[in-house]
């Protein structure tokens, strides 16, 4: 990324804050609510600019034109309002699960199966899959 880039970022952001500051003080606290849980948990294409943030701060700038409360706007849970802006996005919690995964089976003798890992047998059979009673199969999840 080079200094130029970086300056319109800059300049990009300090239009958007002072959008947040123009609305009203309902509206920037659950702005600012979502805004912290996006960079918490939020997804990977939170990185790459501020899309989201931008359509967001959009959406509650057509609310206050129309006299709507915020909550009107969002629905009275405000988590699944967010959840629900990020639910098809890729997050670093995804990213690490894949990380954790491919480690697992790069370092062992696992094989993923249906989202479970499979330690087979070191024995030579027709297949890895000959016996139950001889796998071990455990189910990741974070």
């Amino acid at each position: 990324m080079n200094i130029k880039k970086i300056i319109e970022g800059k300049k990009e952001w300090r239009a958007h804050v002072s959008r947040v500051k123009s609305l009203p003080e309902d509206y920037q606290i659950v702005y600012k609510e979502i805004q912290k849980y996006l960079f918490k948990v939020g997804p990977v294409e939170l990185g790459e600019g501020i899309g989201l943030l931008s359509e967001i701060l959009t959406f509650f700038e057509e609310g206050v034109a129309t006299g709507k409360s915020v909550l009107e706007v969002t629905g009275t849970d405000v988590a699944a309002f967010s959840d629900a802006l990020i639910e098809d996005s890729k997050t670093y919690a995804d990213l690490y699960q894949e990380s954790v995964k491919k480690k697992l089976i790069k370092r062992s003798n696992y094989i993923e199966f249906s989202g479970y890992f499979i330690l087979h047998s070191h024995e030579e059979r027709d297949t890895p899959f000959y016996c139950f009673s001889e796998i071990m199969a455990i189910k990741i999840s974070f």
